[in-house]
């Protein structure tokens, strides 16, 4: 929607909005929420405000809308010329002020796909043609690539007839190699020169670079640049140069005078043999250390070092450069590994022939790189070169690698001649590996290559016939077949690769935090295709050994808080829509296109694969099994991933805070995939072992329970984690079982009531959850209401003794089972009220059992008593039935391992009301359990037994 009354540029009036609108940016849709421009004109003053997505800007003040590209234009001609015309007429007279925000949205990272981090960026200005101008713009952060900008703060002004301008950067880094902090830079600008100032510092805030000088423009786009001798420092140290330096450089002009730069006996200088224009410039080194331009870009400094001495010399610089050299690095490190001594000869004497003569020698190293360079116009510049390598230590290639290998040993030996030009090379020889090992960093694995050549075959490409590479076990991965090339950038592959149980991961969670463990595998696999297009086929699998944990992407706190809470989605997009599928494409799409990849993967049932779900709080799945599944890429990168992972064991450890629990998974338990990996469906078993009692499971519907010492038997009770449905949002329900062998070790009664009680249970989940979460945090079952009171009426008094015992039985049980290991301990505190003798009378008991298994659990003792803390004797009427402290006892012995016979002793001391008062009870019991349907099963089973026995001694 647009109005517009009238459409004067010069007072502009009116207001545009764009609502749901759509963009599209690299086979990207990009739904805009809306977009505002309003334009406001009254009283000479012109205000324009817009708002989008991403971008937040006002112009107020006194302008002409046409000519703002004028005066911005303008802004530092006046200071430096940066053009040679000038306007036409003026821009008319302005005073404005501009604000704008750049927010981080999805829309620009559209536009800029490299962008992954950008703290809001704000701009400030005021320009006004009589007061001058002033502009600020900070950046707290910027992530583009593999590069960073952080906490940019830029500030410029017009001050008299000079403009300066102070930039501070906190950190400027490229990847790991290159990084410059604490970066100043001031420039005073007037009269076409520029005054500038650059500090660079480190971690400590010291001062590690300064440079001072002049920069001045002079006519034909020249420009001269002069070092101030002052407070010049280098790599901590300070530096001296000869006050009259001068650098001059344009288009037709690059001439250079008394530019030496020393520092006790190092020097560089740069001097031209004369005034004119395109004069040869030497460069010289007198034991110039390397480490002073290196640390530049290198925050430690150990990139490379050395010792520099000899000189260039640089002919034709404006027309056809060309240059000879004799240059010489002494004790040459990258790394702090000392490589050798590095010498470099290019003599130019012959017209448009460079005769080359490259050589490492030293520390093992003896490697030469002789021939001609032909230069020709039209990139028609060929070479005749030999690379000559009589030992190259592998401890040389290690230093190079920048910590992605180490532990080298052995050297390769060769002779190759390399003919053709940079584009299009010819090269033929051999490269072969003696006695060379070495382990990759990120693996932690060692790989051994002996006796082994790689063949670059003249005109063709490189060829491996049958290139072996050995773990640590002498295990093999061959690689055979040929690269073909003609350039050594694009190949055509027809190659094999074979392995039998080759160790490719030996790491460990120091080495690689993202995948650690040992990895065994067996391979055939076949590569064809090129290099862009490579297409892979075959086999794979994972051997017995492995025990692989595999640490899954966590999200990043600070990302999730920016996200906010509510997202707007629009289900009618199409399913391209990458805006929307982002998240899950990453699991199903490879940035990688154009390959074709089609292998079978099995694994073997007794390797061990973890998946650390939770890093923070420990949580992690540890699975063990068989798999057969196939697994493609497409040229699209879409990943295709198609069969079962069957479970034989595994566990899920789970944390809550000082708590560890282990659920065992259950053989049978599988993971299928039918499509995309994100596709897979779940159905897995988990089981947790808790010994509780079941008393506090029955106690509020059974009378009688609290009183009764086998309700105390601490038993195995089962809960059952289900994980069902889709992989990426899976199912979860629990389930308490109580296991078929440990019923023997109860009354038939007291087992039937307990599953009666779990029955209960599952018709109703959040009951059937509360005892879940009970067993996992407690081990025990926790009564419905903890404060509930038994009795009639309930008091305030009786509430709180009640609700305190309650309390009490339970610190009192926590405790105990930490006191004697090996041996179960149970209190229980029960507060009543008694009425029995007319009048209300407190009653406080103190319950104890003492249990203990034996001879392998075959055998257990329980023994247990009541003592009374508070009432009346329970003693019967005449005193000589029993005692309220006289001991129960039951002993119970498994006659078979099963626990399907056993012998029950007991003696128990039970309180029958007032008439009877304690009753003493002793007995012996012989307790058989089976399983049947129809009662003549129970004979059947032991007449198939009996078959069983004799068909095996007829077999003998």
């Amino acid at each position: 929607m647009a109005n517009f009354p009238e459409l004067n540029l010069d007072s502009l009036n009116g207001e545009i909005y764009l609502v749901n609108s759509l963009l599209v940016a690299n086979n990207q849709r990009i739904n805009l929420d809306s977009v505002e421009v309003i334009a406001v004109y009254e009283n000479g003053q012109q205000v324009i405000a817009a708002k989008t997505d991403f971008l937040h800007a006002t112009i107020i003040g006194v302008y002409k809308l046409v000519q703002l590209g004028d005066i911005f234009t303008q802004a530092i001609q006046p200071y430096y010329a940066l053009q040679t015309d000038t306007l036409a007429s003026p821009p008319d007279p302005y005073d404005f002020t501009i604000d704008a925000r750049v927010i981080d949205h999805h829309t620009l990272r559209a536009f800029i796909p490299d962008l992954k981090r950008m703290d809001e960026i704000t701009m400030a200005g005021k320009f006004s043609d009589a007061n001058g101008w002033n502009a600020s713009i900070l950046s707290p952060y910027i992530t583009y690539g593999a590069s960073t900008l952080a906490d940019l703060n830029l500030t410029a002004s017009t001050e008299g007839d000079r403009l300066r301008v102070v930039t501070n950067v906190a950190e400027i880094s490229n990847g790991e190699n290159f990084e410059l902090l604490g970066t100043r830079l001031r420039a005073d600008i007037a009269n076409d020169q520029v005054d500038f100032a650059l500090r660079i510092g480190d971690e400590a805030k010291r001062d590690k670079y300064r440079l001072n000088g002049l920069l001045s423009q002079e006519p034909e786009k020249v420009f001269a640049l002069s070092l101030h001798p002052d407070s010049l420092m280098l790599n901590y140290e300070p530096w001296t140069i000869n006050e009259d330096n001068l650098v001059r450089f344009g288009p037709s002009i690059i001439n250079a005078d008394n530019f030496d730069l020393s520092k006790d006996e190092q020097h560089l200088i740069i001097q031209s043999e004369s005034a004119d224009a395109n004069s040869p410039m030497e460069v010289q080194f007198a034991d110039f250390r390397l480490v002073t331009l290196t640390g530049f870009v290198q925050p430690d400094s150990t990139l490379a070092d050395g010792t520099l001495n000899g000189s260039i010399l640089l002919n034709d610089l404006t027309t056809q450069p060309n240059f000879t050299t004799d240059l010489t690095i002494s004790n040459l490190s990258v790394n702090r590994d000392t490589i050798g001594d590095l010498n470099a000869k290019i003599d130019n004497t012959k017209s448009n022939v460079f005769a080359t003569n490259l050589t490492i020698t030293g520390r093992g190293n003896d490697v030469a790189l002789t021939g001609n360079y032909y230069l020709k116009a039209e990139n028609n510049s060929n070479m005749d070169l030999n690379l000559h390598i009589k030992s190259l230590q592998l401890k040389t290639i290690e230093a190079a690698s920048m910590g992605s290998i180490r532990d080298g040993k052995g050297f390769l030996s060769g002779n190759v001649d390399i003919g053709g030009t940079i584009k299009v090379p010819d090269i033929a020889g051999t490269l072969s590996f003696h006695k060379t090992s070495v382990v990759v960093t990120a693996l932690n694995s060692e790989f051994r290559i002996d006796e082994e050549q790689i063949i670059a075959v003249d005109d063709k490409g490189l060829r491996f016939n049958s290139f072996t590479v050995r773990d640590f076990s002498e295990n093999k991965l061959t690689l055979h077949g040929l690269a073909s090339t003609k350039n050594y950038l694009n190949y055509e592959f027809d190659l094999s690769l074979k392995a039998n149980n080759f160790r490719a991961l030996n790491s460990t969670k120091k080495d690689n935090d993202l995948y650690y463990g040992q990895l065994f595998f067996d391979t055939n696999l076949r590569l064809s295709g090129t290099e862009s297009s490579p297409v892979i086929d075959g086999a794979l699998r994972i051997n017995e050994d492995t025990r692989l944990t595999v640490v899954l992407p966590q999200s990043q706190p600070g990302v999730v808080e920016r996200e906010g809470v509510v997202v707007f989605t629009d289900k009618d997009a199409p399913l391209n829509d990458s805006l929307f599928l982002a998240a899950m494409d990453s699991l199903n799409k490879t940035t990688i296109l154009g390959m074709e990849l089609s292998t079978n993967i099995e694994i073997d049932k007794k390797a061990v694969i973890n998946l650390v779900i939770d890093e923070g709080n420990g949580d992690f799945i540890k699975l063990q099994g068989e798999a057969i599944l196939n697994a493609g890429i497409d040229q699209s990168g879409k990943i295709t991933l198609t069969g079962s992972y069957e479970l034989d064991e595994g566990a899920y450890e789970m944390s809550f805070n000082l708590l560890r629990r282990r659920f065992d998974i259950q053989r049978g338990s599988k993971i299928v995939w039918t499509g995309e990996p994100t596709d897979g469906n779940l159905d897995i078993t988990a089981v947790y072992i808790a010994n509780a009692s079941a008393m506090d499971l029955v106690q509020d519907q059974i009378t009688g329970a609290k009183a009764d010492l086998r309700y105390r038997q601490r038993l195995p009770f089962e809960v059952h984690l289900k994980m069902t449905g889709p992989l990426m949002q899976p199912i979860l329900t629990f389930d308490i079982i109580l296991p078929e062998e440990s019923t023997v070790r109860i009354d038939n009664e007291i087992a039937g009531q307990v599953e009666m009680r779990l029955s209960q249970l599952k018709a109703e989940p959040s009951e059937l959850n509360k005892q879940v979460f009970a067993l996992l945090l407690l081990n025990r079952f926790v009564s419905e209401n903890p404060f509930e009171n038994p009795g009639g009426g309930i008091t305030a008094g009786s509430f709180a003794r009640q609700s305190v015992s309650k309390i009490l039985t339970e610190q009192l049980n926590n405790l105990a089972s930490t006191l004697i290991t090996g041996v179960d301990l149970n209190f229980d505190v029960v507060s009543t009220e008694d009425y029995t003798s007319g009048s209300l009378q407190n009653k406080t008991d103190l319950n104890v059992g003492v249990s203990k298994a034996l001879m392998n659990d075959r055998l257990n003792v329980s023994v247990g008593t009541n003592f009374e803390l508070e009432g009346g004797s329970k003693s019967n009427q005449d005193g000589t039935a029993g005692s309220s402290i006289s001991p129960n006892l039951n002993v119970e012995y498994f006659l078979t391992q099963d626990g399907r016979y056993l012998v029950r002793a007991y003696r128990n001391n039970e309180y029958e009301g007032v008439t009877e008062g304690y009753v003493v009870e002793t007995g012996i019991g012989l307790v058989m359990s089976v399983d049947y349907v129809k009662f003549r099963e129970i004979f059947e089973r032991k007449k198939i037994k009996r078959d069983l026995k004799k068909d095996k001694k007829s077999e003998k």
